[in-house]
């Protein structure tokens, strides 16, 4: 591409040259030196555009207003990202352009149709099916009582009461010895609901 373009410059020039030259034997020939003398010009400012925007053109520093781009690329990187923030990722743009797009009621539409219907069921239906076929494989099924044999080891049973202790718990509240207050409250309300207690009431 570079050398097509080269070549075309280099064509324009031998143009304007002929033509200027030949110019006073044939007069016409001045509309065809305008028009090569146009096209070098043409050529030459995009080419010095285009360079100047990543590189010095031929190396020369000292002409302003060249390599814009990597003198000026962290300024630029800051004004894109900055107007992209403010235009496209503020929250305002955001919720609008949720709003305008009604993902809701696109939804609802898309799922009115019957053919989507069955489709989406159809799906769920073999999730589910590959759900319920998982968790009867031999390999789930030992994962987990793997895990459910873990989570009883590390269990702390040492802080839960022992029956030791549960049945101390009991006597002290009359509860487990056969001679204790709660015995004797029981056998006393049953001797009191017997024939001899309603008897001695009513005595």
């Amino acid at each position: 591409m570079k050398r097509a373009a080269t070549g075309l410059l280099a064509a324009a020039a031998a143009v304007y040259l002929a033509a200027t030259l030949l110019e006073p034997r044939y007069a016409w020939l001045y509309y065809v030196a305008r028009t090569s003398e146009a096209a070098m010009i043409g050529a030459i400012a995009d080419w010095f555009a285009v360079v100047a925007l990543f590189r010095h053109p031929l190396g020369l520093r000292f002409l302003p207003h060249t390599a814009i781009l990597p003198r000026n690329k962290a300024r630029i990187a800051e004004g894109l990202s900055q107007f992209i923030q403010q235009n496209f990722l503020s929250p305002q743009a955001v919720v609008e352009r949720i709003a305008a797009f009604q993902p809701a009621r696109s939804l609802c539409a898309w799922l009115l149709k019957a053919d989507n219907a069955d489709a989406l069921a159809g799906y769920a239906a073999r999730f589910l099916a590959y759900g319920l076929g998982a968790l009867d494989d031999a390999r789930v099924r030992e994962f987990l009582l793997r895990s459910v044999h873990a989570g009883l080891r590390r269990a702390d049973l040492a802080s839960a009461p022992s029956l030791a202790q549960l049945a101390r718990g009991e006597a002290r509240h009359g509860l487990g010895a056969p001679g204790g207050a709660g015995a004797r409250r029981a056998r006393e309300g049953g001797r009191g609901s017997g024939p001899g207690g309603l008897a001695h009431r009513r005595d």
